[in-house]
């Protein structure tokens, strides 16, 4: 005759499994990412900086305060006293994503603010 080997409880397993699962589903995640640059010395106040909200599109389109906006006009708004928010959208490539991000590393601004839009 044959032994069956024991794996262990299933019941324990599942029970186990049952609690990780409801434990992973009470996480809520959040969509967006605040980047603190460090500001350069002898800057001026935070009384002079600008919000500039810009919106990445899915087909990589830059819209500004529903604008629609190209890098080469957005490089005149930045500067050094600049808050820059970026809200993204769920289906944008992510390159596009990279490709932004890499164009505003090239430009001195106060703070970054990402947001990824359902």
């Amino acid at each position: 005759m044959r032994k069956r080997k024991d794996l262990g409880q299933s019941g324990d397993i599942a029970f186990l499994l049952i609690i990780f699962f409801l434990l992973l589903s009470g996480i809520s995640s959040s969509h967006s990412l605040q980047v603190a640059l460090a500001s350069p010395q002898g800057s001026k106040s935070e009384e002079n900086h600008h919000t500039v909200q810009l919106e990445l599109h899915a087909d990589g389109t830059l819209w500004m305060q529903e604008t629609k906006t190209t890098y080469p006009q957005l490089t005149t708004l930045l500067g050094e006293t600049t808050d820059l928010s970026v809200h993204i959208e769920k289906t944008t490539a992510w390159q596009q994503v990279v490709n932004l991000l890499a164009f505003l590393e090239h430009h001195q601004v106060a703070s970054l603010d990402l947001e990824v839009l359902p």
